[in-house]
């Protein structure tokens, strides 16, 4: 494999004293409830490197400048997208890191650094355990948003189709600080996490208007030989504020 070199642009923001989490707060800019997707048809992802192995191809230097600048690790994923491109993102109590690979104007494979610095302070999380059917979304827990029709140019039609497959409630705390005219950016990864007894998958998500970050991350799962039966999820949704940006 190639040797990536790394071009760093940070955004140096004041980062607050670190605070504890606390339930998430409703959604900020009005009282829209966020649309609930359908499940749409996800990409099958590629048999190359798990994330385990994607981040460990990744160059040392560029895992310990996004390290470093998170702070305290919450969550992370990795994704080789070919034989020579390690993809990354890295959430901690500090900064969201992201290392994109790409190919200078000389024709060298680098990585491309950016990050977000968080209030450490703003941090807010809920856990969510709930059970989806296989056909689409679902949970047992009632939520108020409405059922997204049409086009909502906010986010990709990928984005749209993978939030369908996560329980409402998640879809909610994912959308609900950013209002319906905002053009947040999101990325998403999942991967199969089959074994002997369960078949599923990881999955981590994230989106942000540069004003705010939500991310989540977890599993769902079901007995093998059950294609019948419903998912059973294990979420965790995080919502910050990007420091110096509320």
């Amino acid at each position: 494999m190639a040797d990536f070199g790394e071009l760093d642009r940070p955004r140096n923001q004041p980062i607050a004293p670190p605070g504890s989490n606390l339930p998430s707060r409703g959604r900020e800019g009005g009282n829209d409830r966020p649309p609930i997707y359908p499940a749409g048809e996800v990409p099958t992802v590629p048999d190359m490197a798990g994330r385990e192995r994607s981040w460990e191809m990744l160059n040392p230097v560029v895992r310990q400048k996004m390290e470093t600048r998170a702070g305290e690790v919450l969550e992370w994923w990795a994704h080789q997208w070919s034989a020579e491109q390690i993809y990354g993102v890295v959430l901690g109590t500090h900064a969201l890191c992201e290392a994109t690979p790409i190919v200078s104007a000389a024709g060298r494979r680098q990585h491309e650094i950016t990050y977000l610095p968080l209030d450490p302070a703003s941090f807010r999380f809920e856990e969510i355990h709930d059970r989806t059917l296989p056909t689409g979304a679902g949970g047992t827990r009632a939520e108020a948003g409405v059922t997204a029709t049409g086009q909502d140019s906010r986010f990709s039609q990928g984005f749209r189709d993978f939030l369908g497959h996560l329980p409402h409630r998640a879809q909610v705390l994912l959308q609900e600080p950013f209002g319906g005219g905002e053009k947040p950016r999101s990325f998403w990864y999942y991967e199969d996490s089959d074994n002997l007894v369960a078949s599923g998958w990881s999955v981590w998500c994230y989106i942000t208007d540069g004003r705010r970050v939500t991310f989540a991350s977890g599993t769902r799962s079901r007995p093998r030989g059950r294609a019948g039966s419903p998912f059973t999820w294990r979420l965790i949704c995080r919502i910050a504020h990007v420091a110096g940006r509320h």
